[in-house]
């Protein structure tokens, strides 16, 4: 586990467990704490942590892949706060309300599945009743999150009356709209003035660190993680060298990249293979943005050793689809809980389904933890060229 975690059961006191977060985040101000429900019958209890915590202490809580034997698992984040908005629409939970047609609503509210973005607002969750009314709405709030693979956050509270409702929205503003097109434009012109100062023997352009400017830049509307923004022009090494001196810090266990389009998902694959040994770095597909910009977190220390034992092989050239090469990497491991996963030329294509299955894998198929670990071999054609390969070893949580 990267962050600290507790674990919350059907016999967990809410009241002492949210004490015990609200001492930790008290001892470690901007802390990340994550919370598992272990069971159907420990989401009641876990609602009534959530809202006795923010009587303490401010945060938000953001919806994280499960791991083998949980229910739910959420991240929670001590300062984050949720932007409301004046008049939120308004679900009323019973202990006999529908999940389905409950999730289906709420979902239709904050989700734009059509363009798949979340739409502006805040909704308002309220469960009226006992602890049936509550295990429903959690289950709500959590349904939504295999339907839109998307960041939001939820921040459970006590009302005035005793009652817990349950705020939720998205980190969303149209800053965000205009800065990524801003940095798309910028990162152009720094690539083609940098072509061009290396046609003319220059020094490429260097930003305020003193690292080259390349087709990576910090985001700036919220983010719990450090951040940088890759698209499909970025420099390799540039890159796997700014990464690197992020994860060098002993504080930052992990960081985030963010696509600036879908086609960057090649250049990201050449990315990750390129880091460091010496971070035992991995990747996992995180939430994505609420413009269905994919993210991708890198942990440092987590290394994946395949030992000698043979493992199975699954080439990404084999599938013509997506979700097909998902669901067989799901029936792969589900046998062993490790496979090596093979891309090949082209990698334009491969690649990007690749990446692309290991995502629908986590989201859709296994709805667990997935981490992977690209590498890069050389091979040669049987006319003498040399070409680029890329295994990557895959594993769930």
């Amino acid at each position: 586990p990267w962050f600290p975690q507790r674990f919350v059961d059907a016999d967990t006191d809410p009241e002492a467990m949210a004490d015990e977060l609200a001492q930790n985040f008290d001892t470690f101000p901007n802390s990340v704490v994550d919370v598992a429900v272990s069971s159907d019958s420990a989401k009641a209890v876990a609602l009534q942590t959530f809202a006795g915590l923010s009587e303490r202490v401010e945060f938000a809580a953001l919806m994280v892949p499960i791991r083998r034997k949980e229910a739910m698992r959420f991240r929670l984040v001590h300062g984050l706060s949720l932007r409301e908005a004046e008049h939120p629409k308004e679900f009323p939970v019973y202990a006999t309300s529908d999940l389905d047609t409950l999730s289906g609503s709420m979902t239709g509210q904050m989700y734009d599945k059509g363009n798949w973005l979340f739409k502006c607002g805040t909704i308002l969750v309220k469960p009226i009743g006992g602890a049936e009314a509550h295990s429903i709405a959690l289950s709500a709030v959590a349904n939504l999150y295999p339907r839109t693979w998307g960041d939001f956050i939820v921040a459970p509270r006590y009302t005035r009356e005793g009652e817990i409702e349950i705020p939720m929205g998205v980190f969303h503003d149209e800053i965000g709209r205009v800065k990524l097109n801003q940095y798309k434009e910028l990162n152009e012109q720094i690539a083609t003035g940098n072509r061009r100062r290396a046609r003319e023997g220059e020094r490429p352009e260097r930003d305020q660190d003193g690292l080259a400017a390349s087709s990576v830049d910090q985001l700036t509307y919220p983010m719990v993680f450090p951040s940088i923004i890759v698209w499909e022009n970025a420099d390799v090494a540039q890159t796997t060298i700014e990464l690197a001196s992020v994860l060098a810090a002993q504080t930052t266990p992990m960081m985030q990249v963010v696509l600036g389009l879908k086609s960057a998902r090649p250049k990201l694959l050449n990315i990750l293979s390129a880091l460091p040994a010496w971070l035992n770095a991995v990747a996992q597909p995180a939430n994505r943005q609420w413009n269905h910009k994919s993210r991708t977190n890198l942990i440092k220390n987590f290394p994946i050793d395949a030992g000698d034992a043979e493992i199975q092989v699954v080439s990404a050239a084999l599938f013509t689809d997506h979700m097909a090469l998902a669901d067989e990497l799901r029936f792969r491991l589900k046998k062993k809980n490790l496979l090596r996963l093979e891309v090949g030329l082209p990698v334009s294509d491969h690649g990007d389904r690749a990446l692309l299955a290991i995502e629908d894998l986590q989201f859709r198929c296994l709805r667990r933890q997935v981490v992977y670990k690209p590498s890069m071999r050389l091979v040669k054609s049987p006319f003498g060229l040399t070409r680029q390969m890329f295994d990557i070893l895959v594993t769930a949580a």
